[in-house]
């Protein structure tokens, strides 16, 4: 899920260039696009419980920030394209050096939005490995369990074993003591 937000981000930056290179339709829909894809990914975040809610907004704040300056980043461009003529150099040179400083600050979120994606992802190894920590303690659990179940089982045959045996065999050993003690002529 952090490699869909990221790249949902990175398909928000590239929909961003291809609006400063004068693709402005399909950049738009594009960046659209990418919007829903990473508001798809982060819902499926919360739903995880993978980062914390606190985590998770400043993933929402970052993804706000990249917004609004997505945003001038296309105002700028509409505007650049309005004064592009040589009758307003003053405009496009204060246009450009903004645009110079949209860019900085789109490079800065995104590098924030992967200092959080790492985190949450190093969050998710860690709660991963105390769940299959849990996991074996209880297999371990089990397996010694089974174990006493057969040795119950076994000793509970033994016992069952020895008195059906003392039922049988006491019968069995007085009618061969009594058949010792008969006379053969006088049963004859």
């Amino acid at each position: 899920t952090t490699k869909q937000v990221e790249t949902a981000t990175l398909e928000e930056m590239l929909a961003v260039e291809r609006f400063h290179r004068g693709e402005a339709g399909p950049a738009i829909e594009d960046f659209r696009n990418a919007r829903l894809r990473f508001t798809s990914a982060q819902r499926v975040l919360r739903e995880a419980s993978v980062a914390g809610v606190g985590s998770l907004d400043s993933l929402t704040d970052l993804e706000h920030q990249f917004q609004f300056i997505a945003g001038g980043m296309f105002g700028i461009v509409d505007s650049l394209s309005k004064y592009g003529n040589i009758k307003h150099p003053s405009r496009i040179f204060e246009l450009s050096r903004s645009h110079k400083q949209v860019m900085s600050s789109l490079d800065k979120v995104r590098l924030q939005l992967l200092a959080f994606l790492s985190a949450v992802e190093l969050g998710s190894k860690k709660q991963s490995l105390n769940k299959q920590k849990e996991i074996d303690s209880v297999i371990r659990g089990v397996r010694v369990l089974l174990v006493l179940l057969a040795v119950a089982a076994m000793g509970i045959t033994l016992f069952v074993w020895l008195i059906v045996e003392r039922k049988v065999s006491e019968p069995i050993e007085s009618l061969v003591a009594e058949a010792k003690v008969v006379d053969t002529g006088k049963l004859q």
